[in-house]
């Protein structure tokens, strides 16, 4: 004779009796979730210095049109505005509007200790915001700076064209001697006047293009090469004997 079959109800109902106290105990030992902004601070990464945000700093959360929460170093955030007179966010250049720059001013109001104090030092970022003069000369500077090195950046391109396509060793000589040395000295020694720092990652790119990426070096046709980058690195020390009056 066939065995009756159990109902599927039944045996779910019988899963449920028998499993009801397993269940409730692995719901004792659970650990409760993390809070919302716990979980929104946790390894977060600044965006505007892109490293991991201090344990225990001062943080402010920006919500993006899209519904985004972005955390950031509240320190470095208004340093940002300051410095740099630009109030845009960093990663996607969406203008802040004047009620998150509000929201900014109240929240360094509110840090304690010598942080506070730091941040309420230099001054409110919505005032900053609302006197573009301040910021005029130094927009003008960096401007200025980017002008320079990419038409320093054009004449090592020029550079390298010798380096690469010149036959005639002393033609190439003449060239970068008389023409193309002086020229980019003078650029290269204003941008060093204005930003020193600046002008070192300037200088070490520029030395990096000509030799050429490690998988496909510059071809050197005919030994000039060597004489580039000794004249890039001269030109860089101080005092240099290609510094201009």
């Amino acid at each position: 004779k066939k065995k009756p079959r159990r109902r599927a109800g039944a045996k779910a109902e019988a899963a449920a009796g028998s499993g009801g106290g397993s269940s409730s105990k692995a719901g004792a030992k659970r650990k409760p979730a993390p809070a919302p902004a716990e979980v929104e601070s946790q390894g977060a990464l600044d965006p505007v210095m892109l490293l991991p945000i201090p344990l225990g700093a001062a943080t402010w959360v920006f919500e993006r049109p899209n519904g985004t929460r972005v955390t950031y170093d509240l320190e470095t955030l208004v340093e940002y505005f300051h410095k740099t007179g630009d109030f845009s966010e960093p990663e996607t250049r969406v203008p802040f509007p004047e009620c998150a720059l509000k929201s900014v001013d109240a929240a360094c109001a509110m840090v304690p200790g010598t942080l506070g104090e730091r941040l309420r030092a230099k001054g409110s970022v919505l005032e900053a915001k609302q006197n573009p003069a301040r910021f005029k000369d130094r927009h003008f500077r960096r401007d200025a700076l980017s002008g320079l090195e990419r038409c320093a950046g054009e004449v090592v391109a020029e550079m390298c064209e010798v380096v690469e396509l010149e036959e005639d060793l002393e033609a190439g000589q003449l060239r970068l001697c008389l023409e193309l040395f002086p020229l980019f000295a003078d650029l290269f020694n204003q941008i060093d006047a204005e930003d020193n720092q600046y002008a070192a990652m300037c200088m070490e790119h520029f030395t990096s293009f000509v030799r050429g990426p490690p998988n496909r070096r510059t071809v050197d046709r005919c030994g000039l090469l060597d004489v580039v980058l000794l004249f890039l690195s001269q030109v860089s020390e101080p005092k240099s004997r290609w510094m201009m009056p």
